[in-house]
Parts: structure tokens; sequence; C-alpha cells
């Protein structure tokens, strides 16, 4: 490993990551939950099933109400800071860890449809994301390198209720 690397992504601080981890959950789950509010644009939904290549929701445009296939939610609540609130990464910064744990990996994930069929994500809706800190652990990697682990839940919810939960 590079000297480089090792500085940038080891922990340098005297406080443990699990302290660390601990004081990060506790201030960030003293705010309230991070929304963001977004309609469901058919050009988004066209794109993206082009990109994968999915003819049926490419072309003609695709209508009002059309349900939303799994995972499409993921094209859409992209960040709304500025570029110099930005992570490096271009990412979110909302609920990383300070430094020096500011590395990301996404290290899994569970998604759950709320009521299955009866209310899914659909064209034309708008939709509200409603995102918070779960959970914030220390761990030492099998190299003896601290890092801390944050879990993630977002929620999205539209005129009829909670959809879909999203876990990371």
């Amino acid at each position: 490993m590079s000297r480089a690397f090792h500085r940038l992504y080891s922990s340098t601080s005297s406080s443990s990551a699990t302290t660390i981890a601990a004081q990060f959950l506790s201030r960030s789950q003293a705010l309230p939950p991070h929304t963001h509010t977004q309609f469901i644009d058919p050009n988004q939904v066209q794109r993206l099933s082009a990109t994968l290549s999915r003819p049926e929701l490419a072309d003609p445009l695709p209508k009002h109400s059309t349900i939303l296939p799994a995972c499409y939610h993921l094209a859409y609540f992209t960040p709304s800071q500025v570029e110099d609130e930005l992570g490096r990464d271009g990412t979110d910064t909302t609920f990383n860890p300070p430094r020096p744990f500011t590395r990301r990996m996404w290290a899994g994930g569970e998604l759950e449809w709320r009521g299955g069929t009866a209310n899914p994500l659909k064209v034309g809706q708008i939709i509200t994301e409603t995102t918070r800190l779960v959970s914030a652990v220390g761990k030492t990697t099998r190299a003896g390198q601290e890092m801390v682990v944050v879990g993630v839940e977002k929620s999205y919810q539209n005129e009829d209720g909670i959809a879909l939960i999203d876990k990371r």
C-alpha cells in the first residue's frame, strides 16, 4: 500500500473510530431527517430505460401513471448541494462521518416495498425521499485500520403513503 493511500484513508486521529462513530451518530440523530421532494419525470425513466436497453419504456415517452420498475428510484434524488459542498468523489456528504473517515464504499443494502403492488412509485407522482442515519459503528479491518460503518435508511412516500424503504 502506498504511503499516500495509507495516509489518506487511515485513522491518524487520537480518537478511536468507535468514539467518532458514537459522536457522529448522536449529533446526526439529534437533527431532523433530510427530505428531498422530486417529480417522477417521464424523461428520466425514458433515458434510464434506453441506457438499460428496455425498449418498452424507452420509446415512446412513458405515460403518466406508468409504474416505475424496481430500482429506478436510484435515478432520482440526486444531490442538490453546490459543487463545493460535495465530497471529493462528487457525492452528497450529508451522512458522511467526519475526517479521517470520509472514504465511501457501498457495503450492501435492502429494499422493502411497502404494500407490495398496492402502492408502487409511478411516473407523474411527486415523491418525497426522507433519509435518516440509523447507525454508525467503529470497526477495525483485518489489516488493523479503523473505519466507521454507517447505516442509512431512505423512505419514499407518495400521496398514498410510504411505498419503498431503501436501507444502505
